[in-house]
């Protein structure tokens, strides 16, 4: 019988493990089995790109993001609904960075996706029970959400920084700085909910 600090473990297991990749030659897509597994699909699965647009909401969001970062050299960080096989609708972020040869093209675009759901702090809030043992394990737990929320957005952050070092034009740069501002909002709100812990 799973507990729920177990069932918390895995699903934090899942989520660090969630890549994907779109290889530019050969078409194809790669989901790592963590990946489908959170989204409710049989290992091995390689959707198409298209295929993968339609799961999520608006489509035309990630295929903005998709361009931009082939076209534009500029990673994305984008927090969508996603339709699941069963019919089921969870929010998940997704991130993505072009990866390039030794000639400056644009040959894959690599990323991470994670269930909001499983990680957002605010939602554990009202369920922490009264029971001081069970209180100090939903800690726990917070905390471990806390700090991988904080891993993550570190990561998107240093991914954005290394791209600012390579050769960009003004309106990559632009772009680049959004993406930096949207982190930035990302942390202070992470920020805010290891306040709602401290207060606990």
């Amino acid at each position: 019988m799973k507990t729920k600090e177990s069932e918390s473990i895995l699903n934090n297991h899942i989520n660090e493990n969630c890549f994907w990749e779109f290889d530019l030659y050969t078409g194809k897509l790669y989901w790592s089995n963590e990946l489908c597994q959170l989204l409710n699909f049989t290992k091995p699965y390689t959707p198409t790109p298209e295929q993968l647009i339609r799961y999520y909401q608006p489509e035309k969001n990630l295929r903005a993001a998709f361009n931009r970062a082939i076209h534009q050299g500029i990673p994305f960080e984008l927090e969508l609904p996603a339709l699941l096989t069963n019919q089921k609708v969870i929010m998940v972020c997704t991130t993505g960075h072009p990866v390039y040869d030794d000639y400056g093209k644009c040959i894959a675009i690599k990323g991470v996706l994670q269930s909001e759901l499983d990680e957002n702090p605010a939602q554990l809030l009202p369920f922490i029970p009264e029971n001081i043992q069970e209180q100090h394990l939903m800690l726990e737990n917070f905390a471990r959400i806390i700090s991988h929320n904080l891993r993550s957005h570190t990561s998107n952050l240093q991914m954005v920084l290394e791209s600012v070092n390579q050769k960009t034009s003004a309106k990559q740069m632009r772009g680049l700085i959004g993406n930096i501002k949207t982190i930035s909002s990302n942390l202070n709100q992470t920020v805010g909910y290891l306040n709602t812990l401290v207060k606990i």
